[in-house]
């Protein structure tokens, strides 16, 4: 029980930290410090590699979906990954005065394209960037996943990867 509050006091160390002006992060920086499998649980796929819940395609005009997999699977999320998409979607619409929209890249993985254990598998991650691809804005974008709610965002070197608990 207290290891949990730990983790619940140093999450809310880093969102009040996503909420200042000054938050920034550096290329393979993730928060909160602790592994993502502690902030989000682990991931687990069925043994015929279809999610265990219920997805949902994010379908909006205020995202970009990048539809690499050549269907709908990369819109496809859980509940709880399109409650905090939704809000992550208003925050940028603020930041960038509704010049900007979210772009995913990839949220479900249905071709095991992640690692056996990856929440990509389940819905529950996405790799997002801004529509304009725009790097210089990735360190923002990750600060403000934080803000909207995901449980843990690591800035890569060319997207932001955050995800949610169940």
């Amino acid at each position: 029980m207290f290891k949990n509050l730990a983790y619940i006091l140093l999450f809310c160390l880093d969102l009040k930290s996503a909420n200042a002006d000054s938050c920034k992060f550096n290329i393979n920086e993730h928060r909160p410090s602790i592994s993502e499998v502690e902030a989000s649980g682990i991931s687990v796929r069925s043994e015929d590699g279809n999610a265990l819940e219920d997805l949902f395609n994010y379908c909006s005009n205020d995202v970009v979906i990048k539809f690499e997999e050549g269907d709908c699977s990369d819109s496809k999320v859980t509940k709880n990954l399109k409650k905090t998409i939704f809000k992550l979607v208003e925050l940028i619409d603020q930041e960038w005065e509704g010049e900007r929209k979210l772009r995913i890249t990839e949220a479900w993985d249905n071709n095991a394209e992640h690692t056996k254990y990856s929440l990509h598998n389940e819905g529950r991650a996405a790799d997002i960037t801004t529509d304009d691809r725009d790097t210089k804005k990735l360190s923002k974008l990750a600060c403000l996943a934080m803000a909207a709610g995901f449980s843990w965002v690591k800035l890569e070197k060319d997207h932001v990867h955050a995800s949610v608990p169940r």
